[in-house]
Protein backbone atom coordinates (compact mmCIF):
# COMPACT_ATOMS: atom_id res chain seq x y z
CA UNK A 1 0.00 0.00 0.00
CA UNK A 2 1.34 3.33 -1.02
CA UNK A 3 1.82 5.47 2.03
CA UNK A 4 -0.23 9.27 2.31
CA UNK A 5 3.01 10.80 1.81
CA UNK A 6 3.13 9.06 -1.27
CA UNK A 7 0.03 9.87 -2.57
CA UNK A 8 0.70 13.59 -1.90
CA UNK A 9 3.68 13.28 -4.26
CA UNK A 10 2.03 11.76 -6.98
CA UNK A 11 -0.75 14.83 -7.03
CA UNK A 12 2.01 17.48 -6.82
CA UNK A 13 3.35 15.60 -9.92
CA UNK A 14 -0.06 16.01 -11.46
CA UNK A 15 -0.08 19.40 -10.62
CA UNK A 16 2.91 20.36 -11.70
CA UNK A 17 2.35 18.31 -15.25
CA UNK A 18 -1.17 20.22 -15.37
CA UNK A 19 0.96 23.44 -15.73
CA UNK A 20 1.94 22.80 -19.11
CA UNK A 21 -1.52 22.78 -19.78
CA UNK A 22 -2.67 25.98 -18.13
CA UNK A 23 0.29 28.07 -19.50
CA UNK A 24 -0.33 30.97 -17.45
CA UNK A 25 0.31 32.91 -20.37
CA UNK A 26 -2.43 31.93 -22.67
CA UNK A 27 -5.79 32.83 -20.76
CA UNK A 28 -8.96 32.35 -22.41
CA UNK A 29 -9.37 35.29 -25.77
CA UNK A 30 -12.56 36.87 -25.09
CA UNK A 31 -12.51 35.82 -28.86
CA UNK A 32 -12.92 32.37 -28.14
CA UNK A 33 -16.08 30.64 -28.94
CA UNK A 34 -17.84 27.38 -27.41
CA UNK A 35 -15.95 23.82 -27.70
CA UNK A 36 -16.68 21.63 -29.96
CA UNK A 37 -20.14 19.85 -29.36
CA UNK A 38 -21.01 16.47 -28.47
CA UNK A 39 -24.62 16.70 -30.02
CA UNK A 40 -24.73 13.53 -32.06
CA UNK A 41 -24.90 13.89 -36.27
CA UNK A 42 -23.02 12.73 -38.70
CA UNK A 43 -19.42 12.48 -36.97
CA UNK A 44 -21.08 9.82 -34.75
CA UNK A 45 -19.69 6.57 -36.92
CA UNK A 46 -18.00 3.47 -36.72
CA UNK A 47 -14.37 5.04 -36.41
CA UNK A 48 -15.64 7.60 -34.23
CA UNK A 49 -17.71 5.89 -31.83
CA UNK A 50 -14.32 3.58 -30.53
CA UNK A 51 -10.92 5.04 -30.26
CA UNK A 52 -7.99 3.62 -28.87
CA UNK A 53 -4.72 5.83 -28.52
CA UNK A 54 -1.09 3.94 -26.88
CA UNK A 55 1.22 6.48 -24.93
CA UNK A 56 4.51 6.25 -25.66
CA UNK A 57 7.53 8.06 -23.30
CA UNK A 58 10.55 9.73 -24.77
CA UNK A 59 12.49 6.62 -24.97
CA UNK A 60 9.51 5.59 -27.64
CA UNK A 61 8.69 2.70 -24.57
CA UNK A 62 4.95 2.18 -24.73
CA UNK A 63 3.63 3.51 -20.97
CA UNK A 64 0.08 3.40 -21.16
CA UNK A 65 -3.39 3.30 -23.23
CA UNK A 66 -6.60 5.27 -23.75
CA UNK A 67 -9.15 3.70 -24.98
CA UNK A 68 -12.83 6.14 -25.63
CA UNK A 69 -16.47 4.84 -26.53
CA UNK A 70 -19.34 6.53 -27.08
CA UNK A 71 -22.77 5.59 -27.03
CA UNK A 72 -26.23 7.54 -28.17
CA UNK A 73 -29.99 7.69 -27.32
CA UNK A 74 -32.56 9.88 -27.07
CA UNK A 75 -31.77 11.86 -23.90
CA UNK A 76 -27.79 12.26 -24.18
CA UNK A 77 -24.52 11.23 -25.54
CA UNK A 78 -22.61 9.72 -23.71
CA UNK A 79 -18.57 9.24 -23.29
CA UNK A 80 -16.96 6.17 -21.39
CA UNK A 81 -12.51 6.22 -21.48
CA UNK A 82 -10.62 4.02 -19.76
CA UNK A 83 -7.13 5.44 -19.06
CA UNK A 84 -3.66 2.74 -18.19
CA UNK A 85 -0.67 3.90 -16.67
CA UNK A 86 2.53 1.80 -16.33
CA UNK A 87 5.79 1.98 -16.62
CA UNK A 88 6.01 5.85 -16.51
CA UNK A 89 8.93 6.77 -14.49
CA UNK A 90 7.94 7.77 -10.84
CA UNK A 91 4.07 7.59 -11.47
CA UNK A 92 2.60 3.73 -10.06
CA UNK A 93 0.76 1.86 -12.49
CA UNK A 94 -2.70 3.56 -12.73
CA UNK A 95 -5.98 3.34 -14.44
CA UNK A 96 -8.43 6.33 -14.41
CA UNK A 97 -12.18 5.48 -15.56
CA UNK A 98 -13.69 8.84 -17.05
CA UNK A 99 -17.39 8.96 -17.44
CA UNK A 100 -18.72 11.81 -19.31
CA UNK A 101 -22.71 12.47 -20.18
CA UNK A 102 -23.46 15.20 -22.75
CA UNK A 103 -27.35 16.74 -23.30
CA UNK A 104 -28.48 16.84 -26.92
CA UNK A 105 -27.41 20.28 -27.07
CA UNK A 106 -23.69 18.66 -26.70
CA UNK A 107 -23.19 20.20 -23.38
CA UNK A 108 -21.03 18.32 -20.64
CA UNK A 109 -24.32 17.48 -18.20
CA UNK A 110 -22.23 14.93 -15.55
CA UNK A 111 -18.69 13.76 -15.49
CA UNK A 112 -17.63 10.73 -12.84
CA UNK A 113 -13.78 10.09 -12.27
CA UNK A 114 -12.37 7.20 -10.20
CA UNK A 115 -8.47 6.52 -9.94
CA UNK A 116 -7.62 3.52 -9.00
CA UNK A 117 -4.15 2.56 -8.21
CA UNK A 118 -3.22 5.66 -5.97
CA UNK A 119 -3.81 3.65 -2.19
CA UNK A 120 -6.22 5.73 -1.58
CA UNK A 121 -9.82 6.53 -2.49
CA UNK A 122 -10.31 9.11 -5.12
CA UNK A 123 -13.48 10.18 -7.13
CA UNK A 124 -14.48 13.54 -8.75
CA UNK A 125 -17.75 13.75 -9.26
CA UNK A 126 -19.75 16.73 -11.62
CA UNK A 127 -23.14 17.71 -12.30
CA UNK A 128 -24.73 20.85 -14.24
CA UNK A 129 -27.12 22.60 -11.65
CA UNK A 130 -28.46 26.05 -12.54
CA UNK A 131 -25.54 27.08 -14.88
CA UNK A 132 -22.73 25.73 -13.06
CA UNK A 133 -21.07 22.85 -12.95
CA UNK A 134 -21.12 21.24 -9.18
CA UNK A 135 -17.90 19.13 -8.03
CA UNK A 136 -17.75 16.70 -5.67
CA UNK A 137 -14.16 15.42 -4.62
CA UNK A 138 -13.13 12.39 -2.52
CA UNK A 139 -9.87 12.03 -1.71
CA UNK A 140 -9.42 9.13 0.84
CA UNK A 141 -11.60 10.24 4.22
CA UNK A 142 -11.65 13.74 2.77
CA UNK A 143 -13.92 15.55 0.85
CA UNK A 144 -14.09 18.46 -1.35
CA UNK A 145 -16.55 20.93 -2.62
CA UNK A 146 -16.16 23.55 -5.74
CA UNK A 147 -18.09 24.64 -8.59
CA UNK A 148 -17.60 26.52 -11.95
CA UNK A 149 -19.46 28.36 -14.60
CA UNK A 150 -20.82 25.36 -16.96
CA UNK A 151 -20.01 27.54 -20.50
CA UNK A 152 -16.49 27.41 -19.48
CA UNK A 153 -16.56 23.77 -19.10
CA UNK A 154 -15.96 21.61 -21.89
CA UNK A 155 -15.34 18.38 -21.27
CA UNK A 156 -12.75 17.39 -18.03
CA UNK A 157 -9.96 15.04 -18.95
CA UNK A 158 -6.29 13.09 -18.20
CA UNK A 159 -3.22 14.95 -18.57
CA UNK A 160 -2.36 11.86 -20.48
CA UNK A 161 -4.68 12.24 -23.18
CA UNK A 162 -5.78 15.81 -23.37
CA UNK A 163 -7.87 15.53 -26.21
CA UNK A 164 -10.84 13.31 -27.16
CA UNK A 165 -12.94 13.44 -30.31
CA UNK A 166 -13.32 16.80 -31.60
CA UNK A 167 -15.80 16.99 -34.53
CA UNK A 168 -16.88 20.00 -37.02
CA UNK A 169 -13.42 22.09 -36.56
CA UNK A 170 -12.45 24.82 -38.87
CA UNK A 171 -9.20 26.66 -38.75
CA UNK A 172 -8.97 29.66 -36.13
CA UNK A 173 -11.54 28.47 -34.09
CA UNK A 174 -10.35 28.52 -30.48
CA UNK A 175 -12.48 27.91 -27.35
CA UNK A 176 -12.39 28.12 -23.48
CA UNK A 177 -12.06 24.69 -21.57
CA UNK A 178 -10.89 23.86 -17.92
CA UNK A 179 -8.21 21.52 -16.89
CA UNK A 180 -9.43 19.92 -13.37
CA UNK A 181 -6.62 20.44 -10.73
CA UNK A 182 -6.83 17.99 -7.68
CA UNK A 183 -4.13 19.60 -5.67
CA UNK A 184 -5.84 23.06 -5.44
CA UNK A 185 -8.74 20.97 -3.96
CA UNK A 186 -6.62 19.34 -1.45
CA UNK A 187 -4.08 22.79 -0.24
CA UNK A 188 -7.00 25.57 -0.94
CA UNK A 189 -4.68 26.56 -3.16
CA UNK A 190 -5.41 28.17 -6.40
CA UNK A 191 -8.32 27.13 -8.59
CA UNK A 192 -9.41 23.78 -8.71
CA UNK A 193 -10.50 23.93 -12.35
CA UNK A 194 -7.59 25.64 -14.28
CA UNK A 195 -8.61 27.41 -17.11
CA UNK A 196 -7.54 27.03 -20.80
CA UNK A 197 -7.28 28.44 -24.19
CA UNK A 198 -7.11 25.84 -27.29
CA UNK A 199 -6.78 27.41 -30.48
CA UNK A 200 -7.22 25.55 -34.53
CA UNK A 201 -3.67 26.76 -35.91
CA UNK A 202 -3.77 24.78 -39.25
CA UNK A 203 -3.12 22.06 -41.72
CA UNK A 204 -0.67 19.67 -41.55
CA UNK A 205 0.14 16.48 -43.25
CA UNK A 206 1.55 13.71 -41.02
CA UNK A 207 2.16 10.00 -41.14
CA UNK A 208 0.16 7.81 -39.36
CA UNK A 209 -0.30 3.32 -39.08
CA UNK A 210 -3.39 4.24 -41.86
CA UNK A 211 -0.35 6.23 -43.77
CA UNK A 212 -0.54 9.66 -44.69
CA UNK A 213 -3.56 12.03 -43.48
CA UNK A 214 -4.36 15.39 -43.98
CA UNK A 215 -4.75 16.88 -40.27
CA UNK A 216 -6.08 20.02 -38.37
CA UNK A 217 -3.69 21.08 -35.99
CA UNK A 218 -4.57 21.90 -32.55
CA UNK A 219 -2.32 23.94 -29.91
CA UNK A 220 -3.04 24.34 -25.83
CA UNK A 221 -0.17 25.84 -24.45
CA UNK A 222 2.64 22.85 -24.04
CA UNK A 223 0.40 20.59 -26.01
CA UNK A 224 -0.68 19.42 -30.08
CA UNK A 225 -2.92 17.22 -31.27
CA UNK A 226 -4.05 16.59 -34.97
CA UNK A 227 -6.98 15.87 -36.07
CA UNK A 228 -8.32 14.23 -39.17
CA UNK A 229 -11.69 16.03 -41.18
CA UNK A 230 -14.01 13.95 -38.92
CA UNK A 231 -13.14 14.63 -35.24
CA UNK A 232 -10.74 11.24 -34.81
CA UNK A 233 -7.42 12.14 -32.97
CA UNK A 234 -4.80 10.74 -34.76
CA UNK A 235 -1.57 11.91 -32.62
CA UNK A 236 -1.48 14.02 -29.72
CA UNK A 237 2.07 15.43 -27.70
CA UNK A 238 2.11 16.90 -24.59
CA UNK A 239 5.64 17.87 -22.66
CA UNK A 240 5.73 16.98 -18.98
CA UNK A 241 8.58 17.76 -16.22
CA UNK A 242 10.88 15.31 -15.62
CA UNK A 243 8.85 12.96 -17.85
CA UNK A 244 9.58 14.91 -21.37
CA UNK A 245 7.74 14.52 -24.02
CA UNK A 246 5.24 11.81 -24.45
CA UNK A 247 4.05 10.80 -28.13
CA UNK A 248 -0.38 9.87 -28.07
CA UNK A 249 -1.08 7.92 -31.62
CA UNK A 250 -4.32 6.29 -32.49
CA UNK A 251 -3.82 2.58 -32.73
CA UNK A 252 -6.83 -0.23 -34.00
CA UNK A 253 -9.27 -0.50 -31.03
CA UNK A 254 -8.85 -4.13 -28.56
CA UNK A 255 -11.83 -4.52 -26.64
CA UNK A 256 -10.17 -7.71 -24.77
CA UNK A 257 -7.19 -6.08 -23.77
CA UNK A 258 -9.30 -3.54 -22.05
CA UNK A 259 -11.70 -6.24 -20.24
CA UNK A 260 -8.54 -7.73 -19.01
CA UNK A 261 -6.91 -3.96 -17.92
CA UNK A 262 -10.53 -3.64 -15.91
CA UNK A 263 -10.17 -7.10 -14.19
CA UNK A 264 -6.70 -5.82 -12.80
CA UNK A 265 -6.99 -5.27 -9.10
CA UNK A 266 -4.94 -1.78 -8.36
CA UNK A 267 -5.60 -0.55 -4.76
CA UNK A 268 -7.89 2.41 -4.54
CA UNK A 269 -8.00 2.32 -0.38
CA UNK A 270 -11.51 1.73 -0.30
CA UNK A 271 -12.68 -0.50 2.96
CA UNK A 272 -13.73 -4.23 1.55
Amino acid sequence: MISRLSILVLFVFWLISMAWLAWHDVWPAWTAVDAPRYDGGDWLTEETMQTQLRIVDPFKRRVGTVWTKYSENKARISRSDTVWIDGLGPVPTLRIEIDSDFTKEGHLDEIRMDLFGAGEKFSLLGERYSGHLAFKMDLGTRTQYFKVDAGAVGTVDSMFRPFATLPRLEVGQSWRTHVFNPVAALTGVGSKLIPLLVKVTGWEAIETDEGEVKCFVIEAGKARAWVKTNGVVVRQEVKLPIIGTLNIEAEPYNAKRLERIRMVDLPSGEEE
